[in-house]
């Protein structure tokens, strides 16, 4: 399963409150990406700048509940932040047993999922869920 954690608007808290503000975001989610990834969890970047998690998830709904600990751990950590800002963040999930062990459909799925959590009010984690064959 991969996990991409999207943080909403970014680049205009750069803009309005300058790098170090963004930075301060940027460095929440990470801490949080640390504190609550499993241990034999890979994390990085991906080549949007996100945040991704790689992990293993015996179930969708176990795959689920890892993107929400990590988007709890982002909320968490953005409320001490010293910036004060409180960005819309997305967590974006994968799971293979969906979507299957091709890299890049898992991070397609996972980004596109994590940008329509950030932007649908009430969405914390969404899950990739496969096109419906006809």
């Amino acid at each position: 399963m991969i996990v991409v954690i999207h943080v909403e608007g970014l680049a205009e808290i750069r803009t309005a409150f300058g790098q170090e503000a963004a930075d301060d975001i940027s460095g929440a989610c990470r801490q949080a990406v640390r504190s609550y990834a499993p241990a034999s969890a890979i994390v990085g970047e991906d080549d949007e700048h996100r945040l991704a998690v790689a992990a293993l998830a015996p179930t969708a709904a176990d795959a689920r509940r890892l993107g929400a600990m990590i988007y709890r751990g982002c909320m968490e950590e953005l409320a001490r932040a010293d910036s004060g800002l409180f960005p819309f963040v997305g967590v974006g999930v994968a799971f293979t047993g969906d979507v299957g062990y091709d890299l890049g459909a898992l991070l397609r799925g996972a980004r596109a999922a994590a940008r329509r959590a950030a932007a649908t009010p009430g969405a914390s984690v969404l899950v990739d869920a496969p096109a419906a064959s006809s």
